[in-house]
């Protein structure tokens, strides 16, 4: 009777070994159908990437171009107060140029706060393509912000500064504003006929098409 208890213990520990051999092939298995199906995803992923890349290409290099002039537009504005600060004639009481170059004052140190203060920003990350997109819509939209700023210091110069006393600083930076304005919607700070660049869905065709690659 001994003999059969045993014989039937060491079937029934073969049993369970068999079963266990077999868990864990098939979870072995498993694993490697989930890592096949990873690797699928991450292809389709950066073959979605590369050609939303293509897709955005043209956009992100206009939005470029304006961010660029709208820089380039920020610094003569800047250029200009700053000349009016420095050489202003001082022997002139215009409470108006006065209060400008304070006003410049006041946006310079505000500007050094925001810039001592920066976002975090992860260098190790690479960008996507809509990602670099909104990064350049965003940062013009600052650099319009400011030059809004700039504008409306001038503006407020212009409209009330003393004509009589001939002041070259002045006079420059009146100049610089007149050649600025008729291309600047001050109410929207945005430049005349510059309109929001349209970013274009994904492409709905090469999306259906690795769709069906991966059934």
């Amino acid at each position: 009777m001994i003999g059969g208890i045993k014989q039937i213990v060491m079937t029934f520990v073969f049993c369970v070994f068999v079963y266990y051999s077999r868990c864990i092939t098939l979870l072995d298995a498993l694993d490697k159908i989930n890592a096949a199906l990873q690797e699928q995803l991450e292809s389709t992923k950066a073959e979605r990437e590369a050609a939303r890349k293509i897709q955005l290409e043209p956009i992100i290099e206009q939005q470029y171009a304006r961010l660029s002039h709208a820089k380039r537009v920020r610094d003569r504005l800047r250029n200009a107060l700053e000349h009016l600060k420095a050489n202003s004639n001082k022997n002139y009481h215009d409470l108006v140029v006065k209060s400008t170059i304070a006003g410049y004052d006041e946006h310079v140190e505000e500007l050094a706060k925001y810039n001592a203060d920066p976002k975090p920003v992860d260098s190790s990350k690479i960008l996507t393509a809509d990602e670099t997109m909104l990064a350049a819509v965003d940062e013009t939209y600052d650099v319009r912000k400011e030059i809004g700023g700039l504008y409306v210091l001038l503006k407020g110069m212009k409209e009330g500064y003393n004509t009589d006393n001939n002041d070259e600083a002045v006079l420059r930076a009146v100049m610089v504003f007149d050649e600025f304005t008729p291309t600047w919607q001050g109410d929207q700070n945005e430049f005349v006929d510059e309109n929001p660049l349209e970013i274009p869905p994904e492409n709905k065709e090469t999306e259906a098409q690795e769709q069906d690659r991966g059934k």
